[in-house]
């Protein structure tokens, strides 16, 4: 039995088997292996984003093809490959009583004294087997493992089966072919003896099955042994997470794009000192490089990540379009979220709206700026490949950056070039040009006659890096010595990169054409077509018959792996699954609009199972063929649509976009899904996760599709789960929530009402689902006007909250208390006195009556048991994430009441909850936190209401200073304190005052906001109306007229902020 190694971080997600057995006599092992096997195995490694590739060279070709130099080679090559990956298992092997084909030097002279393999790495181990006369399986085991190093993880990457040798006997028994299964040779008997005596000696830890006596015995063995390895390193349930998935595909790429690349030190050196500059402040932040593709902007910015990420002064996110399989920005814009969240908790909230989310970027990127102390830097390679290119420039151009935050991208070229420091990235030299070709020379041990360096490096063409690679690898694999010159002519007059690769691939199929038409080219092709790139075995059963595709008739690996090491040049791999690697390529590669199509075609009916995906790729290929009733037929599933949305979110979010899920109206198909799920039937595990889909819906605004989803699953809450389950409330409420989002306040009330009766019987008084329900139905009676109903429920849950707030932060509570009496603060002690009663009463219930002492001995027992530190542990834990739920809870509740009492005209009672809210904060959090801020301004927003400007003022300056303290110049926080001061000094009158206040806020908005913010727009309409308040009509018409636009574009018609830009300028 194998020990099972321990896992290791970051493992690529591919397990990558060479197959080693002798030919004839091992053919039912073979089948059995690749027919009911592997098969399965295949199917647990997509459910775990895990890719399975089986190289079997042994398989679809006779023991007589084989015996050549070549396949020798590609044997070691293949090993070396599989066992490149680090952890996995990588050999299977499996031995009967052949011992195989032992080669001789006349074999493998032919192929070996080629010029093309003279150097090759594994010439010596090959000249050593035949020195000393040991077979080709022998070759393959000693290399794989048995001659490497002592290592302790090779027992659980390695497995060796030995068969019975009467189950041997049974075989050959049937077959009658005695030939096939028995070396004649005495000496071959001694040494598959020998082999397999030191494989039980040097490792047994290896040996999976020691005589194995039938068939399944040897297919139980194997699978035990993979699937121990799969569940060790990739658990089921430790699946990786977007972000993760994405990460790591990022930095697969950059690693890709390093090869052979020969950075033109000048302009780089340049680039990382403009990088540098702006990251100080003295300098540009957005910087952009150009050039054509194919001239190398993307290794350019993979190396200047490499160089700066080895710098201990900065920190620093690369994201290259396209390497995670999304060309969307907004999956760039929620990386860089994300990468601001990893310093610490954000005081940002995150929005779930997609346009929110980008107005609050700059906020975002400021906090986390602060909290690394040190400069971000956003590289973004390759923005003219986002799905909308134009959009996704303009967001990035409108962007607002705070200090010490610089964005890098680089594209083929700008729409709009302001706003950014152009780096147009030179051709190469003839110089450069030279250097390229001497290192790809060097690198292959080949030399080429100074005069075709000359012709190559004074052709225009040959300036572009991409064109150069394509061109020597073509003379490389196909120019004999004589022929170098001619060919070299006829490589040269292709004009470009991707004309000269559609040229190589029709070189590659002429190669392989005697194994199938247009191999090469088929190949490239579907790995441009494919979402996330072509797992290998899924390229060799397409290439096999595309028509019928079939493990059966796949291409056998003696042909496909060098078919794929001749494409390698031209393509990245990341967890197995193959990509081009060249945006100019890939465009070349679908040029033919009804080549590409069936290409697509092909994927879509190919990609048929119910993993996510082969779901995933069905669904991203139907977008692309505008086919919606695949679509449907996918979506139409609520488990196929669970599996896909729960590992690939955002190609859910592309087809129900597509299907127009965003739009008013619904569409046919999106009809056409509600029907559909009407009909799926799921188990009750299954409810929870479906209603997190109907909540995604909610917050993408898909209101229409959130409907339909979240109806199906009340009625099937209400078929599998009892009456007056908590679960069918949860429901009830996320449904209401939809029609309440969509105005629909006469069908959102009755399932509000229920889902809070269910709640109320099913569950304690306090209970957060309780408390939901009340402040859903109490936010819908505020929006009717119904205010008196409302209150009764929002103190309810004020109620609920306060008491979960007191049980979370006692020792805040109770020492806040005594301050304020020993401060003769009684007034605000008694807001605080209830609360020590429950402390207190909850003490003694919990045995500690030393705590309920009479309020004259409260210092002595606050200071001898040490709550005063009880206290600040309380405000650290919260600020790092403790007890957040039961702060925010509490928080919101105080709010929404007192702003329904500031609605009513009830100031009094708003007043104490606002002062409440700040003492309690201001206990919690340290001073000049921005939190305190916020409540200040509620605070002084009130007492503005009430005219009682004297109040309001020092609220107002006081949130005012903490804001310019807490966040970055510029920052629209400080803008919003500007804006409350100023407008308390324009009710004032005091109009020079406000004017420049105003001015400030305005200036900020425009360098922190996106031109066409709504924010803005308020800035522009305070200052006209200050102006129209001094009969500066002149000076406020312009402003009103920006104003005006503003809203138009960004707002919909009636909007009140509409008709506050037009009473404006009626006014002037």
């Amino acid at each position: 039995m194998t020990k099972l190694s321990s896992p290791v971080a970051n493992t690529e997600r591919h397990f990558r088997i060479f197959l080693s057995s002798t030919f004839r006599d091992m053919e039912l092992e073979r089948d059995h292996l690749l027919q009911h096997v592997f098969p399965v195995f295949r199917q647990e490694c997509l459910r775990r984003q895990v890719t399975f590739t089986e190289i079997d060279l042994r398989w679809g070709v006779t023991e007589e093809d084989a015996k050549n130099g070549q396949t020798v080679e590609i044997c070691l090559q293949e090993i070396d490959k599989c066992r490149s990956l680090g952890v996995p298992p990588f050999f299977l092997g499996f031995l009967g009583e052949r011992y195989g084909w032992i080669p001789l030097e006349q074999d493998l002279s032919h192929y070996w004294n080629a010029t093309a393999h003279s150097s090759s790495k594994y010439r010596e181990s090959i000249e050593l087997a035949l020195k000393n006369g040991i077979s080709v399986t022998d070759l393959e085991i000693r290399f794989g493992f048995l001659d490497q190093q002592k290592d302790d993880l090779l027992a659980s990457r390695v497995g060796m089966l030995l068969r019975d040798p009467s189950f041997t006997a049974k075989i050959c028994q049937e077959t009658k072919s005695e030939m096939s299964f028995y070396d004649a040779d005495p000496l071959a008997q001694e040494k598959l003896k020998k082999l397999k005596a030191d494989i039980l000696a040097k490792r047994p830890d290896c040996i999976l099955a020691d005589q194995y006596a039938s068939i399944e015995e040897f297919g139980k063995a194997v699978m035990h042994f993979l699937m121990d390895q799969l569940d060790l390193l990739f658990p089921a349930d430790q699946l990786p997470d977007a972000e993760s998935q994405r990460q790591h595909a990022h930095q697969i790429y950059a690693r890709s794009r390093l090869d052979a690349y020969v950075p033109i030190q000048p302009f780089q050196d340049d680039l990382l000192k403009a990088v540098a500059l702006g990251a100080q402040g003295n300098g540009p932040q957005k910087l952009a490089v150009v050039g054509p593709s194919g001239q190398g902007k993307s290794a350019l910015l993979a190396s200047v990540q490499q160089q700066l990420s080895a710098q201990q002064d900065l920190v620093l996110l690369g994201h290259y379009t396209g390497a995670d399989g999304n060309p969307s920005i907004n999956i760039w814009r929620d990386r860089v979220i994300a990468f601001a969240q990893s310093f610490g908790p954000l005081l940002t909230d995150i929005p779930q709206d997609e346009e929110a989310r980008w107005e609050c970027m700059y906020s975002i990127l400021a906090e986390a700026q602060a909290k690394a102390s040190k400069p971000l830097i956003l590289l973004l390679d390759a923005i003219n490949q986002f799905a909308d290119a134009k959009v996704s420039e303009r967001r990035l151009q409108v962007l607002k950056l705070p200090p010490h935050v610089v964005l890098l991208v680089s594209s083929i070229s700008l729409c709009d070039e302001s706003g950014w420091q152009i780096h147009t990235l030179p051709p190469l030299d003839n110089g450069m040009r030279s250097q390229v070709i001497h290192q790809y020379l060097d690198k292959h041990s080949k030399k080429l006659d100074s005069n075709l360096i000359e012709q190559i490096t004074g052709k225009d063409s040959s300036n572009n890096p991409l064109y150069l690679r394509l061109l020597l690898e073509e003379l490389r694999l196909h120019a004999s010595h004589e022929e170098l010159g001619s060919t070299t002519l006829s490589l040269l007059q292709h004009t470009d990169a991707g004309a000269l690769f559609v040229n190589c691939l029709h070189q590659l199929d002429k190669d392989f054409s005697a194994y199938g038409a247009d191999l090469g080219s088929r190949a490239a092709r579907l790995m441009a077509c494919s979402r996330a790139g072509m797992a290998q075995h899924d390229l060799a059963v397409l290439l096999g018959n595309e028509n019928a595709p079939h493990e059966t008739f796949r291409l056998a690996d003696v042909v496909m792996v060098p078919l794929m090491s001749r494409l390698e040049p031209f393509f990245y791999a990341r967890d197995g699954r193959l990509s081009i690697m060249h945006a100019i390529l890939t465009n070349s590669l679908l040029a033919d609009p009804e080549t590409t199509k069936h290409v697509r075609c092909i994927l879509a009916n190919y990609f048929t199972g119910s993993d996510a995906f082969s779901l995933a790729e069905r669904t991203h290929q139907s977008i692309l063929l505008k086919d919606s009733d695949t679509l449907v037929n996918i979506l139409g599933d609520m488990l196929a649509f669970h599996a896909l949305w729960s590992q690939y979110t955002e190609v859910v979010d592309q087809a129900l976009q597509w299907l127009g899920a965003g739009n008013v109206t619904p569409q046919f198909a999106l009809l056409a899904l509600k029907q559909s799920w009407q009909r799926t039937l799921v188990g009750v595990e299954m409810l929870d996760d479906l209603s997190s889909i109907g909540v995604w819906c909610h917050e993408r605004s898909y209101l229409h599709i959130g409907c339909a989803w979240t109806e199906r699953v009340l009625d099937l809450s209400k078929v599998l789960l009892p009456n007056g389950h908590p679960d069918i409330a949860i429901s009830l409420n996320n449904l209401a929530s939809l029609y309440d989002k969509q105005g629909r306040f006469e069908a959102a009330e009755p399932l509000y009402q229920e889902a809070l009766a269910i709640s109320r019987a099913a569950l304690p008084a306090g209970h957060p689902h309780v408390d939901l329900s009340l402040d859903s139905l109490a936010n819908l009676y505020q929006q009717q006007g119904r205010y008196d109903t409302a209150e009764s429920l929002y103190q309810e849950v004020l109620t609920n909250r306060h008491a979960a707030f007191i049980a979370a932060f006692p020792n805040i509570v109770t020492g806040l208390h005594h301050a304020l009496q020993q401060q003769d603060r009684e007034d605000l002690a008694e807001l605080l006195s209830q609360d020590v009663l429950a402390i207190r009463g909850g003490a003694l219930l919990a045995g500690q009556p030393n705590i309920a002492t009479s309020p004259n001995n409260q210092a002595s027992q606050y200071n001898d048991q040490g709550l005063y530190d009880a206290a600040e542990q309380e405000a650290l834990a919260l600020r790092d994430g403790a007890h957040i739920a039961e702060f925010k809870s509490f928080g919101r509740s105080l709010n929404n009441l007192a702003c329904l009492h500031q609605q009513q005209g009830r100031y009094d009672e708003a007043e104490s909850l606002f002062q409440y809210a700040r003492m309690c904060i201001s206990a919690l959090f340290p001073a000049g936190h921005p939190r305190i801020a916020t409540v200040l301004n509620n605070q002084a927003g009130l007492h503005q209401k009430q005219g009682r400007f004297e109040v309001a003022e020092p609220l107002y300056q006081e949130a005012l200073a903490i804001r310019r303290a807490a966040f970055p110049a510029g920052h629209p926080e400080i803008a919003a304190g500007l804006n409350n001061l100023a407008s308390l000094y324009s009710d004032q009158g005091r109009y020079d005052v406000a004017e420049p206040l105003y001015q400030e806020a305005l200036a900020i908005r425009r360098a922190a906001l996106s031109a066409g913010h709504p924010n803005i727009a308020t800035s522009l309409n305070n200052l006209a109306y200050l102006y129209q308040q001094q009969d500066r009509y002149d000076a406020a018409e312009p402003l009103c007229q920006e104003a005006l636009a503003i809203n138009r574009a960004a707002l919909p018609a009636g909007h009140p902020e509409i008709a506050t830009s037009l009473d404006n300028l009626a006014c002037l």
